[in-house]
């Protein structure tokens, strides 16, 4: 029973992080998407998105040629597949 206990318990602590880590970076891209001049955050546009989260990449270790390969890279995981 202990080791089930301290099992739990090891995955509540993971889970709590884990939680407070998404909460920290939804804060953080909603922020981003404010300060771009987007006014209803129910309507996001996959561009958007991704900007927002390019506004967080470092720019001492991402130049904006990175930052542009990147868009070209996420901008299909925010679009529908029409296949």
């Amino acid at each position: 029973m202990r080791l089930v206990k301290d099992l739990r318990d090891g995955a509540d602590m993971y889970i709590a992080q884990t939680q407070k880590l998404t909460t920290n970076t939804m804060k953080t891209l909603m922020k981003n998407l404010q300060k771009r001049g987007t006014k209803n955050l129910m309507k996001i546009t996959p561009e958007q998105m991704v900007d927002s989260i390019l506004d967080t990449a470092d720019p001492r270790v991402f130049t904006e040629q990175h930052k542009e390969a990147l868009r070209m890279a996420m901008l299909p995981l925010f679009t529908k597949s029409t296949k």
